[in-house]
């Protein structure tokens, strides 16, 4: 039996790295490498990531697969114990660690209890309250959530705006709180191994994409690369196969769409009832500094400014910075030059001793990074089986407690796999 795997992002790696024991797998790409809108790019002699991707201890399915196919994670990564400053123009320092000799989550209200006063930790308490009120939360945005636990705006401006922007990439007023909770239980409230920060060692691409492909073409897979697939054969409600880019076509007992929302758009039959999706960007520059130069930690915080996270990315290259923005914004529309700008003045004016410039950067905008958040789109998720016979999806889109996230698309993809598993065997 032959399955066809439309995608060859994280999701459908995992798609077919579930089936090739089972199926003949064929993968159909469009871009030059697996790995989607994960991937390395090169710059300057060097590998980077096309976008900077915050990986946590709890991320247990992509750990999972990363063992299935030979790959050691203790080299991939450094774990670390979340200690993260975050800075702004209006308030002190911020701090979010679980560094300490008592259990992570006590550890953390110290910390806040230190930077921010006894306030800010009833209200933190007041809102992991809320959080357990999964019932009340499918109706409400982040912003709903966060006036209901009564949370000061210092607490909103300097961690909750910046936390939803990095882990739902969409703004706290149209964000799902629903969401929001199941990934603040996950991870920040969730305990010690949960929340160790997966710092990885090497770009993306090479982490997973690079040998997931060599692991797949060991095992029989066939993977057509640069290759889009321009329309799905589909006859009586039962799809066969597809046509790529060239008008040819392949034929197979399942078609996998491992795809974005607006690729699968193009390709589902009006029949689907499929709703337009909105897809935010996420914005990453990359710049070089003296290589003598370091950030305060591997990950630091902004608020109150363009700049959100930075990255330092030195044990790739000695003085080099990732710093990301994600969501919608004027961001997307300064020119290169105002952006950079804007980004090095933020970063030396929060930062000691920080230099005005960067000696070269290199910025890339992910137009549509992953799909908005929000109520709507959250609960018009598609499932994992279509109404059209041998036709399914994977990606990080189709229903799942968690947003866009790495472990969200391997999960997806894992779990369309053993759903075809155990219906069409």
């Amino acid at each position: 039996m032959r399955a066809i795997i439309v995608g060859g992002g994280w999701s459908g790696i995992a798609t077919a790295v579930e089936l090739s024991p089972h199926y003949d797998v064929q993968i159909f790409e469009a871009g030059a490498v697996l790995g989607g809108r994960a991937r390395s790019v090169r710059w300057q002699n060097l590998e980077v990531d096309n976008g900077q991707h915050l990986m946590l201890g709890a991320y247990r399915q992509m750990l999972n697969l990363m063992q299935q196919i030979g790959i050691d994670a203790n080299a991939a990564f450094s774990r670390q114990t979340i200690n993260l400053s975050i800075f702004d123009p209006q308030h002190p320092l911020l701090k979010i660690s679980s560094l300490g000799h008592l259990p992570a989550t006590l550890n953390q209200m110290i910390h806040l209890y230190r930077s921010a006063g006894f306030k800010s930790v009833l209200a933190v308490r007041r809102l992991q309250n809320q959080l357990k009120k999964t019932d009340n939360l499918n109706n409400l945005t982040v912003a709903d959530l966060l006036r209901l636990s009564r949370q000061p705006q210092r607490l909103i401006r300097q961690l909750w705006e910046p936390l939803t922007l990095a882990m739902l990439n969409t703004p706290i007023q149209t964000a799902s709180a629903e969401v929001f909770a199941n990934v603040l239980n996950a991870s920040l409230f969730a305990g010690d191994k949960a929340l160790e920060l997966l710092i990885p060692n090497q770009p993306l691409g090479e982490i997973l994409p690079a040998p997931a492909h060599a692991y797949l073409t060991k095992h029989g897979a066939k993977i057509n690369l640069n290759n889009r697939v321009q329309s799905l054969l589909i006859n009586n409600n039962q799809v066969s196969g597809i046509v790529d880019q060239n008008g040819k076509q392949h034929f197979a007992d399942v078609v996998v769409l491992a795809l974005p929302p607006s690729a699968l758009v193009k390709l589902l039959p009006d029949t689907q009832n499929f709703a337009r999706t909105e897809e935010y960007p996420i914005c990453t520059l990359y710049l070089q500094y003296d290589p003598e130069l370091r950030a305060p930690n591997a990950i630091t915080g902004f608020s109150g400014t363009l700049s959100q996270w930075l990255f330092d990315r030195s044990f790739q290259r000695p003085g080099l910075m990732a710093v990301v923005i994600s969501g919608p914004g004027v961001h997307m529309h300064l020119t290169k030059a105002q952006l950079v700008t804007k980004v090095c003045a933020e970063l030396a004016s929060l930062l000691p001793d920080w230099p005005l410039s960067a000696e070269d950067v290199l910025v890339i905008r992910e137009k549509r990074a992953t799909f908005a958040c929000t109520l709507d789109t959250h609960k018009a998720r598609p499932d994992s089986q279509t109404s059209i016979k041998n036709l399914w999806l994977a990606g990080d889109f189709v229903r799942h407690p968690f947003p866009a996230t790495l472990e969200t698309a391997i999960s997806n993809g894992q779990l369309c796999a053993q759903h075809i598993l155990q219906i069409v065997d």
